[in-house]
């Protein structure tokens, strides 16, 4: 069966009345299917090295790493960097041919606690489009933090309504995190227009049964996976999503931000430069979250 977690609604006059632009319902899967790399060091119980996301299931639906996701084409911390880093639960010396994603992205490992924007956002972009579950942002204690990102094509929803297949999924290391998401819908990656923002709560997410014991956290904590419908961010029919920004106030542990599509031929053209959303005229490209209301765009404060 199908699981959609409510949140914030209330049951009224025979139906479930949720507040606008306040929690989105999260979209939870059946299963999962990962593999690791051949020279891995992982033994039983929690991963210590890479383990890579294949496929993922709701209901008869089947999304596949190698056509059905796409991940990040730029990624940027805005603030907070010194509460963000990377994480990574390689414990070998690469042998499996995957090192940690600050050697992935040709720096030294050394500098994982480093704030430096060159290092620490392209390593970041590593981590999240490598779709090992070892590999992820680390949240570092309270206080604000923001990133922005993009990913690698844009989509359109494939319905009017909120339905069972989503176009956004997100991991997140222990389901014990609560931020805000807002979609990009045109603009350009540094003057972006969003969506209506809504708050994410990771204890609604679908424990996903793999268990990870990165450097840092010193015992085995379980991923998280929530699945969202376009619908969720207010969005107008046949706009076009392009990336993402989150903001917190304690830094969640998120693994990937991945735009699905169970016809990878929907996939459409990421945002390069500027992108014309003239509510006067048709949108051009392709939709990622598809909403019912027409016109609640707005642009970044």
């Amino acid at each position: 069966m199908f699981l959609r977690t409510l949140s914030a609604c209330l049951w009224m006059t025979g139906s479930f009345l949720c507040a606008t632009g306040a929690h989105a319902l999260t979209v939870n899967p059946i299963g999962m299917s990962v593999s690791q790399p051949t020279g891995g060091n992982n033994g039983s119980g929690a991963y210590t090295d890479d383990v890579y996301v294949d496929t993922i299931t709701l209901n008869s639906t089947s999304f596949s790493s190698a056509a059905s996701f796409a991940a990040l084409s730029r990624f940027e911390v805005l603030t907070g960097r010194s509460r963000l880093n990377a994480e990574w639960g390689d414990d070998d010396t690469g042998s499996d041919g995957d090192d940690n994603p600050f050697a992935k992205a040709g720096f030294d490992p050394a500098d994982q606690e480093t704030t430096d924007p060159t290092i620490q956002d392209a390593t970041l972009l590593n981590a999240f489009n490598s779709l090992s579950l070892t590999e992820m942002i680390d949240g570092e204690g309270s206080g604000d933090f923001s990133y922005r990102m993009l990913f690698s094509a844009s989509l359109q929803d494939d319905d009017t309504g909120v339905d069972d297949v989503p176009e956004i999924m997100l991991f997140e290391r222990g389901m014990n995190d609560s931020f805000s998401v807002k979609l990009i819908i045109g603009g350009t990656f540094d003057s972006p227009i969003f969506s209506d923002t809504v708050s994410v709560n990771s204890r609604q997410f679908w424990g996903t049964g793999i268990s990870v014991n990165t450097t840092e956290i010193g015992g085995a904590q379980e991923i998280g996976l929530g699945g969202f419908d376009l619908n969720e961010f207010g969005l107008a029919s046949g706009e076009t999503v392009y990336g993402m920004e989150v903001f917190g106030t304690s830094g969640p542990d998120m693994n990937a931000f991945l735009l699905s599509a169970v016809d990878p031929d929907r996939f459409g053209a990421p945002l390069v430069t500027t992108v014309p959303v003239p509510a006067s005229l048709p949108l051009m490209g392709t939709v990622l979250f598809g909403g019912v209301w027409a016109a609640r765009r707005r642009r970044s404060a």
